[in-house]
């Protein structure tokens, strides 16, 4: 069994490993276990650097991470990085960030 026959979630852009163990149930893949952990604090430091809501920067809920930044005062690079990282800006509320990549299980 490959790893790309494993269980993955996509959301249109974004393809990613929501499980360690494949749907086959028969044995743990071998991954950087690091990645999630290395993109999630890289994304959240970047993230840090134009909060909007300094007493309540982040909130989960329904498999969503909300992280409270000004998209507006990001360069288009970073916000290039960030969607490559699984942040994305909320259209409707310029003041916060999404991600279905780290958002509960």
């Amino acid at each position: 069994m490959s790893l790309d026959q494993c269980t993955w979630h996509e959301d249109g852009e974004h393809r990613f490993q929501v499980a360690r163990v494949c749907s086959c149930n028969t044995r743990t893949h071998s991954l950087n276990e690091t990645e999630a952990w290395n993109d999630l604090l890289e994304g959240l430091a970047l993230l840090a650097r134009h909060p909007s809501n300094d007493i309540s920067p982040l909130h989960c809920e329904h498999d969503t991470l909300t992280v409270m930044a000004d998209s507006t005062k990001f360069t288009e690079e970073e916000l290039a990085r960030l969607d490559a990282l699984g942040f994305t800006p909320d259209e409707d509320e310029p003041s916060t960030f999404y991600s279905f990549r780290f958002g509960s299980a």
